[in-house]
């Protein structure tokens, strides 16, 4: 990459009408998805799933000077994209929590780069003002996030429980899965892009995508159901799910469980990937 950085990628992505980029959430192994970017393709007729790790993850390298990881997680995907060339298919953007961060700044700072955005559960900026995240509750995750990192350095990670359950997934996946997870380079990654975002300041009021993103918004029921998170993924909503030009009608889906069962769980999963085919399918217009 420009950068400096390695970036790993997998998937069948070539010479398909449309192409899914999966993008993972804090600290979450590319394994995770493995029932998403499955039903992702199943459900969508001539599509191919391309799943990129950031640096740090899985086989990805951080080797970029600074230590803005935010910003270079958007240059490396775009980067990555103009490489391989997708811009003959429609390109859809499916960002987890983080991930859906960073799909959010590519939309200003490369609008043409993706054809729709689908934001699962994903990070809004503002959550991390002092009156929705406390301070003393952003140095509590990264007091944790450096515990795990330190174990794993010390070479203790098989004793670590496993931060993201895994038990939903394919067999032949868990393993790798967990042992993703014990690796130290993946918990040295989440610290500093958590540090990197709560650095970013978002302006009061400011929109959140470029104007003209569209997509889907999906929620998950526990944190929907927390009213300061409830109106985070609402204002999402607003900016990409708008139809006919009136925001209040505009709703994330909500999807059972909690912020990680929507992607580990496969009937949760399948039913993401049933919404997004039906937008595609339908030339992206709301139902």
């Amino acid at each position: 990459m420009k950068s400096g950085n390695s970036i790993a990628y997998s998937g069948n992505f070539r010479n398909v009408k449309t192409v899914f980029v999966v993008l993972s959430g804090l600290g979450v192994p590319a394994e995770a998805y493995t029932w998403l970017a499955a039903h992702l393709k199943s459900h969508t007729p001539d599509s191919g799933v391309l799943l990129v790790e950031r640096a740090g993850y899985g086989g990805s390298a951080w080797r970029a000077s600074g230590d803005d990881r935010m910003a270079r997680a958007t240059e490396d995907l775009a980067d990555l994209l103009s490489r391989l060339q997708v811009e003959d298919s429609f390109v859809v953007g499916v960002g987890h929590s983080l991930g859906g961060e960073v799909l959010r700044r590519i939309s200003w700072e490369h609008p043409s780069l993706f054809d729709a955005y689908m934001l699962l559960d994903a990070t809004n900026p503002a959550q991390f003002d002092d009156g929705v995240f406390p301070q003393w509750e952003k140095d509590n995750m990264l007091a944790q996030i450096r515990k795990d990192e330190v174990i794993a350095k010390l070479g203790f990670g098989s004793l670590m429980v496993p931060a993201i359950p895994t038990t939903e997934l394919p067999a032949s996946y868990r393993r790798r899965a967990d042992i993703a997870q014990r690796d130290s380079k993946i918990w040295t990654s989440a610290r500093k892009e958590l540090k990197s975002l709560f650095d970013s300041k978002l302006r009061k009021k400011a929109q959140l995508f470029s104007p003209g993103s569209r997509g889907l918004v999906f929620a998950a029921e526990a944190t929907y159901n927390k009213p300061e998170l409830k109106k985070l993924q609402d204002d999402i909503a607003r900016e990409v799910m708008t139809t006919n030009g009136d925001p209040s009608s505009s709703q994330p889906i909500i999807i059972d469980g909690d912020h990680m069962d929507m992607v580990l769980r496969s009937t949760h999963a399948a039913r993401v990937a049933l919404e997004i085919s039906l937008f595609v399918s339908s030339g992206n217009e709301f139902r």
